[in-house]
């Protein structure tokens, strides 16, 4: 093993993490949610990929805000923190579901989607939702819990 778990190193790292936390998830958020949509994009990017990237930064802006929220919950062990995790995962997905389907229409100037289409648009974004928000919610606790050792 290159470094020790309990050597400086690594206690001075987690205690940055743990500090930083909030940008931190907020950054790995971002950087990962930008790299799956680049891997997915053309290559070289078209220019419309600047949406997405800002739609990536709109969503880790709201992680970063939502984070200390979730610490606290967890440490506080908050009845039905659970539950409130996956019905703000529900609301995130159907909010980004609705802003790229007002915004960016229905992304074919020839194709008009049907109706089921559009339900499906919005299962699927809401499940993605709730998939990052329990994503947030378990990198939080793991922050907490891995710092908290770091510290002790």
């Amino acid at each position: 093993m290159l470094v020790r778990r309990g050597s400086w190193l690594v206690r001075a790292v987690l205690s940055m993490i743990g500090k930083y936390s909030r940008g931190f998830i907020a950054a790995a958020f971002f950087l990962i949610w930008v790299g799956i949509l680049y891997l997915g994009a053309d290559h070289p990017p078209p220019v419309g990929f600047l949406w997405l990237v800002l739609g990536c930064c709109l969503a880790a802006t709201a992680v970063y805000l939502r984070v200390q929220v979730y610490a606290d919950w967890s440490v506080n062990r908050r009845k039905g923190r659970f539950l409130r995790v996956l019905i703000e995962g529900c609301i995130g997905g159907l909010v980004f579901a609705l802003m790229l389907f007002l915004f960016n229409g229905n992304g074919e100037p020839g194709a008009n989607p049907t109706w089921i289409d559009v339900v499906i648009w919005f299962l699927v974004l809401t499940a993605v939702g709730v998939v990052n928000a329990i994503a947030v919610y378990v990198g939080v606790v793991l922050v907490n819990r891995l710092t908290r050792k770091a510290s002790t």
